[in-house]
């Protein structure tokens, strides 16, 4: 039967209510119901996943040409562990999340950045996609696009797989990425990483494409201590962190400034 073409007003309509749905989806996962990671997962892919040319399924992004021309912002710096370090990992890395726990560990979780990332740049789209977001102990290494397709087509999100990838079935069930807290008792697995690094991509895109949209505070709980953007390397045996953008440093939203023709400061812009 032959198909008849949307109009680009019609995809446009399409791509308001799909960003409408993601804020929606990532209000209900704020709220603590974090499963709705899933349904965030699906809107994630329907906007961005490219599938092969047998399939002939293009993401609403590419159909509207933005995907070519549409810089990304990421929430990822220019880290070791996206190819400035050629030591051995020794350890697991969170690109996206931050560790948050007490001293004592019986509070302890791994929470999205949203706005409070340690750094902020834009990027082509096929380098966003690309980027390596979760690295486990064992150096299996997870991309956005990795990450939204496992969670919307094995994990529950469109599709539920009766056996899932080794890999992505080892980071969920086994606990790949090695973190680990404390009930007051025991060590216990900390669950949930795959979601929380879901939904910072989320707002990472919410970003990108609604100019307007507000500045998110990372949540906060009762924490003693954060941690942020680890690497661990057995030839330096360090642990990197990126340094917060300074109040008088250029954006990194690269936004011009009409009255000066420089990048806006970080404190005029989104340090507002």
């Amino acid at each position: 039967m032959a198909k008849i073409p949307q109009t680009e007003q019609e995809l446009k309509k399409e791509l308001q209510e799909q960003l409408e749905s993601l804020k929606v989806l990532c209000e209900q996962y704020d709220s603590g119901k974090i499963f709705f990671a899933k349904q965030i997962a699906v809107v994630l892919r329907l906007l961005l996943h490219q599938g092969s040319r047998k399939s002939n399924s293009k993401a609403l992004l590419s159909q509207l040409a933005m995907l070519d021309t549409q810089p990304f912002f990421s929430t990822i710096p220019q880290s070791p562990v996206n190819g400035l370090q050629t030591g051995k990992r020794i350890g697991s890395y969170m690109g996206l999340v931050a560790f948050h726990s007490t001293w004592d560990g019986t509070d302890s979780d791994c929470l999205p950045y949203l706005d409070e990332a340690p750094s902020k740049r834009y990027i082509l789209f096929d380098d966003y996609w690309k980027e390596i977001v979760l690295v486990d102990k064992d150096g299996n290494s997870f991309t956005r696009e990795n990450l939204v397709k496992a969670v919307a087509d094995q994990g529950g999100g469109a599709h539920v797989d009766s056996a899932l990838e080794e890999n992505y079935s080892n980071l969920v069930k086994k606990n790949s990425l090695g973190w680990v807290k404390t009930d007051g008792v025991r060590e216990v697995p900390l669950e949930g990483v795959h979601f929380s690094t879901i939904r910072q991509i989320a707002h990472e895109v919410l970003r990108t494409l609604i100019p307007e949209y507000p500045i998110q505070k990372l949540t906060k709980r009762k924490t003693d201590f954060i941690i942020s953007d680890i690497s661990f390397y057995e030839a330096q045996g360090t642990i990197f962190h990126q340094e917060k953008v300074g109040r008088n440093d250029p954006c990194p939203c690269g936004v011009i400034n009409p009255a000066t023709g420089k990048v806006y400061k970080w404190k005029k812009c989104h340090g507002k």
